[in-house]
Formats: C-alpha cells, sequence, structure tokens
C-alpha cells in the first residue's frame, strides 16, 4: 500500500504541477480589453459547434452539475487551453469525473499510508518515507488549492463521486451490490461467461467492479456508451 501510494503521488505531483505552473503564468497575464471584434472572446462549443438556441444545444451549469461534480467541471475547464474555445462533450466530463476520482483516491491512500506509518512498527522505523510522503501530499495539496480543487476530506469528495456515478448510471447502491454478489455467485459455480457479463454490463454504465483481498468492491469510471461528440443532456 506504501509504495503503491508514494508511486502514486509522485505522478499526480509531477503532473499537477505543471497545470497549476500554468494556470498561475495565466493568471499573471496581463488583462486586455477586448476589442469591438470580439476576437479576444473565447466561446464554449457543443461537439465543435457555437452554443446556440437556433442548435437546440444550449444546456446550463446546473443541468451539468445534477450529473457531474463540481470538481470534474472545473478539472475539465482548468485543462482547456488558455483562450481557446471550450468543446463541450459528455465524454470530456466522463474523463474529467475518472481523473478527479483518481487525484482524491490517491490522497485517500496517502492518508492511509501515513496512518500506517506512524502507528506500526515497521512504520516508525521508516521515518524517511513519512517525510517523503509528507512532502509528496503538501505539494499536491498546494497545487489543488491553486486550481480551486482541494478538498480538506478527500473521503467526502469519493462519496459525492460515487453518488453522481449511480445517478448517471441509473442504479442504487443496492443494486450494485447485488451485482456484485451475482458475479461472485457465477465465479464460485465456474461460469465465467456470466461472470464476465455481469461486469462488463456494469462497466458499460460507468461502474467498474475491483476485486481486492477484502473482497469485491467498485469505483466510477467513463461510460463506455457515452460517444466523443454525445453532449449533456438537460435534466427533467
Amino acid at each position: 500500500m506504501l509504495t503503491t501510494a508514494l508511486r502514486f503521488a509522485s505522478n499526480e505531483v509531477q503532473q499537477l504541477v505543471g497545470v497549476s505552473k500554468l494556470a498561475a503564468m495565466e493568471r499573471k497575464l496581463p488583462i486586455t480589453r477586448p476589442d469591438h471584434s470580439g476576437s479576444n472572446t473565447s466561446f464554449v462549443n457543443v461537439d465543435s459547434e457555437e452554443m446556440s438556441k437556433s442548435l437546440g444545444n444550449v444546456f446550463t451549469i446546473r443541468e451539468v452539475l445534477a450529473q457531474y461534480h463540481p470538481r470534474a467541471l472545473r478539472w475539465f475547464l482548468v485543462n482547456t487551453q488558455y483562450r481557446q474555445p471550450i468543446n463541450y462533450t459528455q465524454r470530456a466530463l466522463e474523463e474529467a469525473s475518472d481523473r478527479v476520482y483518481y487525484l482524491f483516491q490517491t490522497l485517500a491512500d496517502m492518508a492511509e499510508a501515513a496512518n500506517d506509518l506512524l502507528h506500526t512498527k515497521k512504520g516508525k522505523k521508516e521515518a524517511g518515507r513519512l517525510q517523503t510522503l509528507a512532502s509528496l501530499h503538501a505539494a499536491l495539496q498546494t497545487a489543488l488549492e491553486l486550481l480551486g480543487l482541494w478538498a480538506e476530506q478527500p473521503a467526502n469528495v469519493l462519496a459525492e463521486l460515487r453518488e453522481l456515478a449511480l445517478r448517471r448510471a441509473g442504479l442504487t447502491e443496492e443494486q450494485v451490490a447485488a451485482a456484485i454478489e451475482e458475479r461472485a455467485a457465477a465465479r464460485a459455480a465456474k461460469d465465467y461467461a456470466a461472470s464476465d457479463a455481469v461486469r462488463l454490463r456494469l462497466e458499460g454504465l460507468g461502474i467498474l467492479m475491483l476485486d481486492t483481498p477484502q473482497g469485491t468492491t467498485w469505483k466510477p469510471g467513463p461510460r463506455l456508451h457515452i460517444a466523443e461528440d454525445d453532449t449533456v443532456p438537460a435534466t427533467a
């Protein structure tokens, strides 16, 4: 667990520091007053077309946030190149949500690893690793704060992301638990085709099964049936 947490944290810090440095540079750029031609204005595109009521592709932030976490939306926006049109697709939001989940799972894993180092005999003999972990956590926190993504309780963000993933999939926690049991029964009966069918059915809905030493759990993932040019549908 500790080695994995350190490796993931190191990768995340390296990537986020690059993104956050770019964001910092952009914030320091002088703001130019737009001319009448609108040449300094960027537009929101939907499937590479300008958002327009006449095209019927207009939706609100409220509709987006009914399905996706605010941090996923922010991650999508900060990854758009400076002064470039924002090309809005549901696939992009799915990928942004997946990335944010990975980030906060990394933070949660780091906290668990730090706890092990502090409260186990083996951990107390590895003070250097605790210092490394603390440094990585501080760097990751700094980058996330700069990007407006930081949260004091990663577990809360993970729970919110899971809840939204279930909403997008049209499933409940109980239904996912039942599917996990169905898959386990199929595996016990060596009916691997049925086992794979259950896993693939949920995977297509953005629910990824994870087999661990403690049992099978799940995490959100990008829905496989969402195409690159799918847009966010209006909610009722």
